[in-house]
This record gives structure tokens, C-alpha cells and sequence, in this order.
């Protein structure tokens, strides 16, 4: 059953109350495909681990050690057994877990625009930042929100999560947090910043994970069912 979905006109918007006309934009259908976790495990939690471990060590951690955190088969522990002398890990590190685990809290994917974003200005901005991508990433109250694009697939879904593992990453270790979406977009902005680099690293990370044993097609996960359709989008003033 293919999701309801409607298009979102910002140049339409500009007279009118912001947050109304990006809520009437926004689908609302049921998505009825499960779409779902990352490198054929069964749980989200694992592309935290992956993607965390590598931004901080540089190294992926393999398969095996990944399932000792977050088993294949949570509900039928008897499948999960191993040796009752197994080396504690080699590679994931405590740190990397605890962002995961943080990551995981934090994070809404398939979030609805209008439930983060209600001026013109941030919309705009977050517009034009993410004109060549197929989501859109922006932080809220302390919380990380991706919102989907209709043209979005799990490739675009799984680089939308390595990005909140490296905005996350900015936030902990080099102290950059949110100064608000308009600000974060800008030239030297933590959202534009973070953008910059995961373009650039996003097909490293993912070929090292092939040299490890997963499978990088997408992220295969069940997220809200919002989608934003682009028209035509006044350009904002910083892109004239």
C-alpha cells in the first residue's frame, strides 16, 4: 500500500503562517513497506555501533563483536549462545556504546518538519543545505530529527544516520552544539560543517564495512511515515 503524500511549496508559504502551510505540506500516509535496519542486522542499535566505533578509532568493528552488544536474535536467547570463554572485545570500545545507546534515544527518523522547524528563515536555510540531498537533518530541544524527502531511499536512510552519529560526535568531543537551524546552516555552521564531511567520508566508512563482512545497502528500519515533496523553493537570502 504506497503512502499518501502531498507537496510542500515554500515560495507559497511566504505570506502565510509558516508552521500551518509546512503542516498541510507534509505527508501523512501510512508506509505499509517495513524498510530496516542497516547491514542485514536486526536492530538499529547496531548501525550506532558501527558508525560510532569508526569516528571514534577509525575501525570497524566486525560482526561478531557487534552481536555480542546487540544480539541477532534478542527474543530467543538460545540462537545468541557462545563460549563461555570469549574474548572481551576487540574492538568496540566503551565509548562507542554509550554514544549508541545515546544516539538511539535521540533519534527520530521520518520526523514531520513542521514538529521542528516553524519559521521561514530555518526552512529556507534547511532547504538550501540539503538541496543535493534526499533528507533532511536538524536538531531540536536535544533531540536529533531526520526528515525524509519522498525521492529518499535506505542509502539516503543510512547516510542520514551516520550523519547524526557525527553531529553527535561534534557535540561530544569537540564541544560544537546547536545555535539554532538558520545558524547551524551557514557557512562554518555545525549542520553545514557535518554535512561537509559526511559527504565526503560516508563512502569510506562503507567500504570498510564491506571489508568486514556487511552488507551496506541501506538501512532497513521502520520510520515514521512523513514524507516532504519540494516544489519550488524561494531561494534564501545567503544564497543570492
Amino acid at each position: 500500500m504506497a503512502s499518501t503524500r502531498s507537496c510542500f511549496y515554500a515560495g507559497f508559504a511566504a505570506q502565510r503562517n509558516f508552521a500551518e502551510i509546512i503542516a498541510k505540506g507534509e505527508a501523512q500516509g501510512m508506509v505499509s513497506k517495513s524498510i530496516g535496519i542497516m547491514l542485514g542486522i536486526a536492530l538499529a542499535n547496531c548501525v550506532g555501533l558501527v558508525f560510532s566505533e569508526y569516528l571514534l578509532s577509525g575501525q570497524v568493528p566486525p560482526i561478531d563483536e557487534v552481536n555480542e552488544e546487540e544480539p541477532l536474535f534478542p527474543v530467543l536467547p538460545v540462537l545468541n549462545a557462545k563460549p563461555s570463554d570469549k574474548a572481551q572485545s576487540a574492538v568496540l570500545s566503551t565509548e562507542a556504546k554509550d554514544a549508541a545507546v545515546e544516539i538511539e534515544r535521540r533519534l527520530q527518523l521520518g520526523s514531520k518538519l513542521s514538529d521542528v522547524v516553524n519559521t521561514k528563515e530555518d526552512v529556507l536555510a534547511l532547504f538550501e543545505l540539503y538541496r543535493n540531498e534526499a533528507y533532511i537533518l536538524t536538531e531540536h530541544k536535544g533531540r536529533f530529527f531526520v526528515i525524509l524527502k519522498k525521492s529518499c531511499s535506505q542509502q539516503d536512510m543510512l547516510k542520514s544516520v551516520f550523519h547524526v552519529n557525527y553531529l553527535y560526535w561534534l557535540e561530544r568531543y569537540a564541544g560544537i552544539i546547536s545555535m539554532g537551524a538558520s545558524d547551524d546552516c551557514k557557512p562554518g555552521g555545525r549542520l553545514q560543517i557535518s554535512l561537509e564531511y559526511v559527504q565526503r567520508e560516508f563512502n569510506h566508512v562503507t567500504n570498510d564495512s564491506l571489508l568486514v563482512g556487511w552488507a551496506t545497502d541501506g538501512l532497513i528500519a521502520r520510520p515514521l511515515p512523513n514524507r516532504v515533496c519540494l516544489g519550488h523553493v524561494a531561494s534564501s537570502p545567503r544564497s543570492r
